[in-house]
């Protein structure tokens, strides 16, 4: 199985959806993507993903299925080493430990951690991308995944920057994805 993460077109954030280049970048993104052949669409329901998506749908012919859990991280205001950050700019070694099970949380060392909301995200998110996983026949087993049943499916998903590099390295424990 193949899955392509995508960021959505070019955004404008006080309307939710995006701007003209952004229109454009979707446009020839749906052509691309047609040219892959996608199986599957799925993505945020937020307004910037949905119009990325539906450029990507006409061209393919898919219906896009939305997923709650593909949201954008509303995580700017984290304290890391005393000045606010993304929470994407948290070292990238903290994230893949975590998901992979070689460390506990830890106040000392995760900083954007030590408020609860940040971990019960970061723990919805991982259980969310792990059903969905697992609705595609991958299982967590031990930080890793096993194939349950192999597949060729291409599957497309339309969400978020920062959502994107947080379940990469929560997927597959890449320090330099964060």
């Amino acid at each position: 199985m193949q899955i392509f993460l995508i960021r959505h077109g070019d955004p404008d954030y006080s309307i939710d959806d995006l701007t003209e280049f952004g229109h454009q970048e979707a446009a020839a993104l749906g052509k691309r993507m047609a040219s892959i052949g996608l199986d599957e669409l799925y993505a945020s329901p937020l307004g910037r993903a949905q119009t990325t998506a539906s450029y990507v749908a006409k061209e393919t012919e898919l219906v896009i299925q939305t997923e709650p859990w593909t949201c954008e991280l509303d995580w700017t205001g984290v304290m890391l080493d005393g000045q606010m950050a993304p929470i994407w700019d948290s070292p990238g070694e903290h994230i893949s430990e975590l998901s992979s099970g070689k460390r506990e949380w830890s106040d000392q060392t995760d900083h954007w951690l030590k408020q609860e909301e940040y971990r019960l995200r970061f723990s919805e998110l991982q259980a969310a991308s792990d059903q969905f996983l697992l609705s595609h026949h991958f299982k967590r087993e031990d930080g890793l995944y096993r194939i349950l049943e192999p597949s060729t499916k291409k599957i497309g998903v339309v969400c978020h920057g920062g959502f994107g590099r947080i379940l990469a390295c929560s997927k597959l424990g890449n320090d330099d994805l964060v």
